[in-house]
C-alpha cells in the first residue's frame, strides 16, 4: 500500500498527481491495483483507505480468512469427474478415499511441497510405482482445481510466489528446482 507520485506536463506546466496503489499479492493476484490520480496527497490517502476496505470485503479476502479443507476441494473436484466414464469416476473416488484421505482435515492452503513429498515417499515404500503415480496425479489435479477454478489464495512460501500453480509446485517435488519451474 502506497501513494505513488507522477509528474505530468500539462500545457507546459508541471503538475504532480498522487495515485493510491494497493498490493494484492495475498489475494492471488499478481498486479497491484492503481486508483485514480489526485492533485492533493491527502485525497489520495483517503482514496487508498477506501480501496483497502473494498479489497477486504472482496471474495478473495473472505476466502483467505476462512479455512478450506482438502476434503471440500476434493469433493468439488470429484463432482467435475461426472463427465468421465463411470469406471474412471469409481477408480478416482476409490483412490481419493484410500490414498489422499491423509490430507482431508488439512487446510488446502497449508499443504506444502514437503508434506506432499513425505506422502509420496510413504506411498513409494508401500505401493507399486503405478499406484503411487496415479495417486500423485490425482493430488496434482485436485490442487490445480483448488488454485485455478476455485481461486483459493496461495500462501507465500520461501521459494514459491503467490502466482505459481500447483502443477508447478509439484514439479518442484518431482525433483525440479524452483528456479527451473516456469511461472504463470
Amino acid at each position: 500500500m502506497s501513494i505513488q507520485e507522477k509528474i505530468r506536463k500539462i500545457n507546459g506546466i508541471q503538475v504532480t498527481y498522487y495515485y493510491p496503489v494497493i498490493s494484492t499479492y495475498k489475494y492471488d493476484k499478481c498486479t497491484p491495483i492503481w486508483g485514480e490520480g489526485f492533485l492533493n496527497r491527502n485525497d489520495a490517502v483517503i482514496a487508498e483507505s477506501k480501496m483497502k476496505k473494498q479489497l477486504e470485503k472482496s471474495p478473495y479476502a473472505k476466502r483467505l480468512r476462512t479455512a478450506i479443507t482438502f476434503q471440500e476441494v476434493k469433493d468439488e473436484w470429484l463432482k467435475t469427474r461426472a463427465t468421465k466414464e463411470e469406471t474412471t469416476q469409481i477408480r478416482d473416488k476409490n483412490y481419493c478415499d484410500i490414498y489422499l484421505s491423509v490430507f482431508d482435515d488439512m487446510d488446502v492452503r497449508k499443504i506444502t511441497a514437503l508434506d506432499i513429498q513425505d506422502w509420496v515417499t510413504l506411498l513409494t515404500g508401500k505401493y507399486a510405482p503405478k499406484t503411487t503415480n496415479m495417486a500423485f496425479n490425482l493430488m496434482s489435479q485436485i490442487m490445480d482445481y483448488a488454485v485455478i477454478p476455485l481461486r483459493i489464495p496461495v500462501p507465500e512460501q520461501i521459494y514459491i510466489t503467490a502466482c505459481m500453480s500447483c502443477t508447478q509446485l509439484l514439479g518442484c517435488v518431482r525433483g525440479k528446482s524452483a528456479e527451473s519451474v516456469n511461472m504463470i
